[in-house]
């Protein structure tokens, strides 16, 4: 068996994690090869309606995160067996 205590291990994707999510607040983008690119993107402010009252509302801007997938990934994901 390995030497690293199991506390160590548990706590490294952790870290791995509070890395890409510092990265995507601070560059917008993040890619990491054999996986895919994290990227930000400004949604504009909109009007919607209320699906229970059919009243109309105003949706504001926001920052949404999307991911896109590497062709290897995708190839992987939807290999027909």
């Amino acid at each position: 068996m390995s030497n690293v205590p199991q506390k160590e291990i548990v706590q490294l994707p952790k870290e791995i994690l509070a890395e890409i999510r510092k990265a995507i607040i601070e560059k917008g983008k993040v890619k990491i090869t054999g996986l895919g690119i994290f990227e930000t993107r400004q949604v504009k402010a909109r009007r919607g309606r209320n699906p229970r009252t059919g009243a109309e509302i105003k949706i504001p801007a926001y920052t949404k995160i999307k991911f896109k997938p590497t062709a290897s990934l995708k190839e992987g994901l939807y290999a027909k067996d």
